[in-house]
């Protein structure tokens, strides 16, 4: 009878594992797995109850950290979050009432402001975080030190500012050229 019992618990525990994905209730399946085998063999059932609580609390401890380092390893950050603490342009005002927007790799977003504040169109913006399908930003000040680490970079569709706080400073070298001109005039006053 007690066979049939952690056959229920198991495909119980493997059900509600497959539904939440968490880890935590397939450790119970590997406990119930184990007392039913002593089922099988006809242990007492208190023996069957210390073993199952064992196992499954040794596996919980022991094995479920290095099983979700195992199978949620390539879980790194997201597009959006990569985009948290760039500082953009602000397209269009922004203030408790109405909506901002910013451009983005292109594509043109709304933003509301960190506590409301009205900041005008023009200034600089952090994006702190993502809310819905709004970014939330703060305004730039010039006293901020990463105003002074910025870079406006306008294309025809973008009006962006990259940080190039990680790129290495170069100096600005300029090939100077003689004009044309004096070429000619030399050449000129030869003929």
């Amino acid at each position: 009878m007690w066979v049939y019992i952690w056959l229920g618990v198991l495909a119980l525990s493997l059900i509600v594992e497959f539904i939440s994905m968490e880890l935590v209730s397939i450790w119970v399946s590997v406990g119930s797995l184990v007392a039913m085998i002593l089922a099988f063999c006809n242990v007492s059932i208190t023996i069957q109850l210390i073993v199952f609580g064992v196992v499954t609390i040794a596996c919980i401890l022991g094995l479920r950290r290095i099983a979700l380092k195992f199978f949620f390893r390539n879980k790194g950050k997201t597009n959006l979050d990569a985009i948290i603490g760039t500082t953009y342009k602000l397209l269009k005002k922004v203030n408790a009432e109405e909506l901002g927007s910013i451009k983005v790799n292109g594509v043109e977003w709304s933003v509301k402001s960190l506590d409301n504040e009205e900041i005008d169109a023009g200034n600089f913006v952090e994006i702190v975080s993502v809310d819905g399908n709004k970014f939330i930003v703060k305004k730039v000040t010039n006293s901020s030190k990463k105003v002074e680490n910025i870079e406006t970079t306008k294309t025809d569709e973008e009006n962006t500012v990259d940080s190039v706080e990680n790129k290495p400073k170069t100096k600005n070298t300029e090939k100077k050229t003689k004009p044309k001109t004096e070429k000619k005039s030399a050449n000129s006053s030869k003929e």
